[in-house]
């Protein structure tokens, strides 16, 4: 993976086969992997070790829990991982993002942090369904959801910090 850039991804196979899925991300240069899966969800896939696999390779992890099918909240913690997601890939940092399928949750985070990068919602969509093979978000309510934080004063404050 080049330095710098933004992916999704489905979640990691767990359990015994953790180990080899952190480690061919470390082989694509991943700086940093956050998962968005619930806790019922890392629970029944068996990753309650994946901070502890990312950061004995030198991944740093964020999990930020949003449920399947849904929208993150929008609130301080959202809007901070936003912020340092888009500063991080100025820096060249190179990040990927899971949820489930990697279709719904991861693409609607990355199309947030296009969005605050200053591509339009439609574009953002189209460019990750193209680059996934698939059409995303995974539901309308999510693609909403993106339509409208990005014309709350919420995520003018994201926009403006990461410009």
């Amino acid at each position: 993976m080049s330095p710098g850039r933004l992916a999704i991804m489905p979640r990691p196979r767990g359990g015994v086969q953790l180990v080899d899925e952190v480690l061919a991300l470390r082989e694509e240069n991943v700086d940093v992997l956050v998962s968005l899966l619930s806790p019922e969800e890392v629970e029944e896939w068996t990753l309650q070790q994946e901070h502890i696999v990312c950061k004995a390779q030198g991944i740093e992890f964020i999990h930020f829990p949003v449920p399947d099918h849904g929208v993150p909240e929008v609130n301080q913690n959202s809007i901070q991982l936003i912020q340092s997601l888009v500063n991080k890939l100025a820096r060249g940092e190179s990040i990927v993002l899971h949820c489930r399928m990697g279709v719904g949750r991861s693409s609607l985070l990355a199309a947030c942090v296009l969005a605050a990068r200053g591509v339009r919602v439609d574009s953002a969509f189209s460019r990750i369904a193209e680059a996934r093979g698939r059409l995303v978000p995974d539901t309308e309510a999510q693609y909403d959801w993106l339509s409208e934080f990005t014309q709350s004063p919420a995520f003018r404050l994201v926009s403006t910090a990461t410009a």
